[in-house]
């Protein structure tokens, strides 16, 4: 079932390149602060649709419009997702900056086994964190209510009547189309960087002084297909997901 959802979320990511680019555009700009909201809120109007609808069903994607509506469901979906992320957030920082406290009560010779623990630890933590982010939107989404998110005692329902395993199943998954989306995004700039390079060889080197073969063009370039591209795509996706996960309930 989860792979028949995430197959449903990338069909249905896929079915307008505009809006992907149109997301692009304001995640670019979203150091305003207004358009990450308005991307945010975008996010929030397809988990919306995602609740309401089932797997494989002819819904389109929704247009941009009521940009009011949309800031507002930003500032609350970026709500929920910073409150649960607090956390994790802290221990994480607490263990980077504090490894001598580590160092105190650990034997040297058992040291990089105890930070391969507490890694996986923070690891787990995180997924666990994702998980309840995962739950908690779609569920606010259903009842209509921002106090839903943080209802706690509901949401560990809903996790376990639909089943932990089947959320880990789905983290894993994610992560390896996330990382398999990347990959192949750094993979076709590399391919284009080359490109670039042998046409410059062939016909432009004895004309300009300019060459694409360098590390930092390959990078800039690499980081604006992730802000333009890759992460609306993923973004949709994970926002269809989520809602259809939630509805396995």
């Amino acid at each position: 079932m989860i792979l028949e959802i995430l197959k449903d979320s990338l069909t249905y990511s896929l079915k307008d390149f505009n809006i992907i680019a149109r997301l692009g555009i304001l995640n670019l700009l979203s150091f305003l602060i207004v358009p990450f909201f308005l991307v945010q809120g975008y996010s929030y109007n397809i988990t919306t649709i995602g609740v309401n609808s089932i797997i494989h069903g002819k819904y389109e994607i929704p247009p941009f419009e009521n940009w009011k509506n949309m800031f507002v469901n930003g500032i609350k979906r970026t709500l929920v997702m910073l409150i649960y992320s607090i956390p994790a957030l802290i221990i994480s920082i607490w263990a980077l900056l504090n490894p001598e406290t580590i160092q105190l009560i650990i034997p040297s010779n058992l040291l990089y086994l105890d930070i391969g623990i507490e890694i996986t630890a923070m690891i787990f933590l995180w997924i666990f964190t994702f998980i309840l982010i995962m739950v908690a939107i779609p569920h606010m989404i259903h009842r209509k209510s921002l106090k839903a998110a943080f209802n706690i005692k509901e949401l560990i329902t809903i996790i376990k009547s639909v089943g932990f395993l089947e959320y880990i199943y789905f983290v894993a998954w994610w992560i390896i189309i996330a990382s398999g989306v990347i990959f192949l995004s750094f993979v076709a700039v590399e391919i284009f960087v080359s490109i670039l390079n042998f046409i410059y060889l062939i016909i432009f080197s004895q004309i300009i002084s300019l060459s694409f073969m360098n590390i930092s063009f390959d990078m800039y370039l690499f980081g604006l297909v992730l802000i333009l591209l890759v992460y609306p795509f993923l973004l949709i996706v994970e926002s269809r997901a989520t809602a259809s996960m939630y509805n396995l309930n």
